[in-house]
């Protein structure tokens, strides 16, 4: 009975749900404004506009990678851009009106998110609170903190061509009068092949993230883009063929298959109450516990009362109430 809801659930789903469902109607709207942009504008389609675009919205993707791990595992983070803001703030008072080194407001801010971030584990993980209420907690922190440290004005780090101004050049090359921030782009590999192989524990992933990192050592260095690729592929390739054989005999003959999509479909009772809002919600299916989700907000489902499944999304189940 459950491999025939099971089959009936999967066939009813419609290309938009097959696909991704939001996340693919999400790619779609960004290609049709780029390419909208694109048959407008004709500044827009040059080379420097792409360069200019990755040079400013680099910090946005690093700041969306750390943000995924809480994402990845049913929390959020509410606190990550204005502990941005204020791990600047704080960083740049130190190097503007307190006369310090660069590298010494660098540390400062990095520091400082460092100690953020471990209040929100310590909230989360040992005092038990909702990641919402406890991130949002630290948002106000950080906000009120950043404020009153610089007096309500911004500051301004040191320009490129000014004293202490290294740092907007750290993993860029210099090509045709433009920065090429490519060194990031490494960094963003890296993150994603680590938690690619996070996920699938697989060591494969492990050994590009591996590649990535000697090719972020040559950009730091300034070799020619085309030699940092050279690197990312030669270190990749030869740790993968030498650790395959040993993967596949003593990692990948040991996993098995989970099955999990055979659940999609099915009822299951909810062991803690479901709601988005607070963050809750879990069950026990098939002797494993899940992560339980609605896919309306506004619904709850209290502990004891039927569910069914209507996807897995990473670690959750997206259920609607029975």
């Amino acid at each position: 009975m459950a491999n025939n809801t099971t089959k009936k659930a999967g066939s009813n789903k419609s290309f938009i749900d097959r696909m991704g469902g939001q996340k693919f109607i999400v790619l779609l709207v960004v290609i049709a404004l780029f390419i909208f942009f694109c048959a407008m504008s004709p500044n827009f389609r040059k080379y420097t506009t792409f360069i200019n675009i990755l040079d400013f919205s680099y910090y946005i993707v690093l700041m969306a990678i750390g943000v995924a791990f809480p994402l990845m595992t049913g929390g959020v983070d509410l606190s990550i851009g204005t502990g941005l803001v204020c791990y600047s703030l704080v960083g740049g008072y130190l190097i503007v009106h307190k006369g310090m080194p660069t590298i010494v407001g660098i540390l400062a801010a990095i520091i400082l998110g460092m100690l953020i971030g471990v209040l929100n584990g310590v909230l989360v993980a040992i005092m038990d609170l909702p990641a919402f209420l406890a991130t949002l907690c630290t948002c106000m922190i950080t906000r009120g903190l950043g404020s009153i440290i610089v007096g309500g004005f911004g500051i301004s780090w040191p320009a490129a061509a000014a004293p202490g101004g290294w740092f907007r050049s750290i993993f860029k090359i210099q090509s045709g009068g433009q920065n090429i921030p490519i060194g990031f782009l490494w960094v963003i590999l890296l993150v994603g092949f680590v938690i690619g192989e996070l996920v699938t524990v697989s060591l494969t992933s492990i050994w590009f993230a591996a590649g990535s990192l000697i090719a972020l050592l040559a950009a730091v260095i300034g070799l020619n883009p085309v030699v940092q690729i050279i690197v990312f592929l030669l270190v990749s390739l030869c740790m993968l063929a030498a650790t395959r054989p040993w993967a596949n005999k003593y990692i990948n003959s040991r996993t098995q298959s989970t099955n999990a999509d055979r659940i999609i479909g099915e009822s299951i009772r909810i062991a803690e109450r479901v709601s988005n809002l607070d963050q809750t919600g879990m069950a026990v299916v098939h002797g494993q516990e899940w992560t339980v989700r609605t896919r309306d907000d506004n619904v709850t489902i209290e502990a004891g009362e039927l569910a069914r499944v209507l996807e897995i999304s990473g670690v959750k189940l997206i259920v609607e109430k029975e």
